[in-house]
């Protein structure tokens, strides 16, 4: 299945997320709450636009079912993890306003979609967004196999052991395994790029990584 190979074609970069200092210390509790909050940060702002991708590569599918799958799949993205976004700050005390918006790696991976939002190509598309899926899966079964009970708990139970996101996967990876004419090479190389993003934006949210010089946010 072409799921499956794309999936293993990212092998080396998902060992480097799963061994990256965020996550182990994610997963063993000591990660330092302002590291946690700067990623929150960023994926609040990241959500957003990739919410409106996955409505665009439903729309762009031209199947009905596939287009209603993807809208309620950008439906829980926007309600249930933004929701728990929220509810983080409340928890420790801190808004979302107290952590700069998007720096360079958060704001170059929501480009990167948006690039393919503006071609309209589905099975383009269809690729860009299967990484945040998959490896956000496959991490909080990493990470939900080894957790210590602590405040960070819920956001690995999120991804880790949860029916309902399991099975918005099982989806995903199911219309990739039943679309035609897609091209496997082209397919791997978005497919390694978007999962590129997705450790950079760990790393950046560990080393709080902003702009330089001053510049924050978006223009």
């Amino acid at each position: 299945m072409l799921s499956e190979r794309l999936r293993k074609g990212v092998e080396d970069i998902f060992g480097e997320i799963v061994r990256h200092p965020f996550l182990v210390e994610l997963q063993n509790g000591s990660l330092d709450r302002e590291k946690f909050l700067f990623y929150l940060r960023q994926d609040h702002y990241y959500l957003q636009e990739y919410s409106r991708t996955l409505l665009i590569t439903g729309v762009c599918s031209g199947n009905q079912e596939v287009e209603e799958m993807f809208a309620r799949h950008a439906t829980d993205a926007i309600k249930t993890e933004k929701m728990m976004h929220e509810d983080y700050f409340r928890r420790f005390g801190r808004r979302l306003e107290d952590f700069a918006l998007s720096p360079p790696w958060s704001e170059a991976y929501v480009n990167f979609l948006v690039y393919f939002r503006e071609r309209r190509d589905f099975r383009d598309l269809l690729i860009a967004v299967a990484p945040c899926y998959v490896i956000y899966r496959d991490v909080g079964r990493v990470l939900y196999k080894g957790m210590r009970e602590s405040e960070y708990s819920e956001w690995i139970e999120k991804y880790g052991h949860s029916e309902q996101f399991e099975k918005s996967v099982e989806e995903l990876e199911g219309v990739i395994d039943s679309t035609s004419g897609i091209d496997e090479e082209r397919a791997m190389k978005i497919y390694r790029k978007a999962s590129m993003f997705e450790y950079k934006f760990w790393d950046t949210s560990y080393r709080m990584e902003t702009y330089p010089f001053g510049i924050n946010g978006l223009i």
